[in-house]
């Protein structure tokens, strides 16, 4: 509850918010994934139905297409943006926006081979939402893959990006050493070596983490488990080394032996650029991906060099489980 002793407090409850989680938009055909967001969309404007009260006829009217999911797509790409402004003209206040999980869509589209219109829809809601919207105080947005390439972001010039490289908000990335003790101490559990091998070895900025989701649920179950490689889909793992198992076998057996790998850094990796991994940049490529979705991580005590390479490794026991379960499938 470190939290409450925080100045921030005093902002809670100060703004009105719009939280917009994309984690269940999974579907397997661009139709079924709109009808997902179209879902979302009214989800969210019928959480909000005492706005109707300030607008005027045709401003309720629009409402009422988002509330059944009739409004048209230009409409559905600039709803958070007329959402944020009916909320400011309710409060008088500024609107946080808070986009969960934003990149689980674009994967899905292009393993479904639906990218172009995830691409397209996604980039006209955000953008819409966030560049030369007077009416957001600020907006937080999560994901996995910086997606710069895809120009969703192309058009705003005010994002600032932290990454596993980076040293602010490091060590909130999941539980620290001594949080995780003291955690598991008040479960009568005990930080013990194979406690350690099996969830530590993050490393982001220059702070040592543990996976959250995998204390939480060895403190309730009391026995080690992958429990986080169990949550996360393998296919774009299993679709990455199926394409590159000629370049990348024996780096991956490196890795399963607890060895690191030099890794040219790039943290503006895409899914785009996963179309090239049958080429000569395969390797860096499928590193970089690895690195920035969790599978890898980079060498305690390690910068950057000077022409920007990064020693990684596989980060503890509980995702060499996914490496081994893979390659056991592939026909070397």
């Amino acid at each position: 509850m470190y939290i409450g002793k925080s100045k921030y407090v005093s902002e809670q409850g100060k703004y009105p918010v719009i939280k917009l989680n994309l984690k269940s938009v999974e579907s397997n055909s661009w139709e079924d994934m709109y009808s997902g967001f179209k879902e979302i969309i009214r989800e969210i404007y019928s959480s909000k139905k005492y706005l109707l009260e300030i607008l005027d006829d045709d401003e309720k009217a629009l409402f009422q297409k988002f509330l059944t999911e009739e409004a048209d797509l230009s409409k559905y790409k600039l709803s958070l943006k007329i959402l944020s402004n009916f909320l400011y003209r309710y409060y008088n206040q500024k609107v946080i926006l808070l986009i969960d999980e934003y990149d689980v869509p674009i994967q899905k589209g292009y393993i479904k081979g639906f990218y172009s219109n995830v691409i397209d829809f996604i980039k006209g809601l955000f953008n819409n939402a966030l560049k030369s919207n007077d009416n957001i105080e600020f907006a937080v947005m999560t994901g996995v893959l910086r997606v710069s390439k895809e120009s969703i972001f192309s058009d705003l010039n005010n994002v600032k990006v932290y990454s596993i490289m980076n040293n602010p908000y490091d060590e909130y990335f999941g539980f620290t050493e001594q949080e995780t003790e003291e955690f598991l101490k008040y479960y009568n559990l005990s930080l013990t070596p194979e406690v350690k091998s099996m969830y530590d070895g993050y490393i982001f900025g220059e702070k040592e983490i543990y996976n959250p989701w995998s204390i939480i649920n060895y403190a309730e179950e009391g026995f080690l488990f992958p429990y986080w490689v169990n949550t996360s889909s393998d296919a774009i793992l299993k679709n990455i080394f199926e394409k590159t198992k000629n370049e990348t076998k024996s780096i991956l057996e490196e890795l399963i032996l607890g060895n690191s790998i030099e890794c040219k850094y790039n943290d503006k990796v895409t899914f785009l650029d996963l179309n090239l991994i049958d080429k000569s940049e395969s390797t860096d490529i499928v590193l970089n991906f690895l690195l920035t979705s969790g599978y890898l991580t980079k060498e305690k005590g390690s910068s950057l060099s000077a022409s920007g390479n990064i020693p990684v490794r596989i980060p503890n026991n509980e995702v060499k489980t996914i490496y081994v379960e893979i390659l056991s499938k592939l026909n070397f």
